[in-house]
């Protein structure tokens, strides 16, 4: 849902785009939602995107660190 969110690249005038929508908003739901999932690459991607819209925002920066982290972690091996 995030990521049809982030299709809409301009605002159509409507009463249903909020202004918040063009913030960090979208960018941060699908960084969560995909880490949440496993997918920490689209998220990494997401939350840097989220970071570039508000370069301030500790918690989004909190965020980003914390999802590199896990996206550069090596995947545990089975042992036969």
């Amino acid at each position: 849902m995030a990521q049809k969110g982030l299709t809409i690249k301009e605002s159509t005038g409507s009463y249903l785009v909020d202004p918040a929508s063009w913030g960090y908003s979208l960018y941060d739901y699908a960084a969560i939602s995909a880490y949440r999932l496993g997918m920490y690459e689209t998220a990494e991607g997401y939350a840097d995107q989220a970071l570039k819209t508000d370069p301030e925002n500790k918690r989004l920066q909190s965020n980003l660190l914390l999802i590199q982290q896990k996206s550069r972690k090596p995947e545990a091996k089975e042992e036969s």
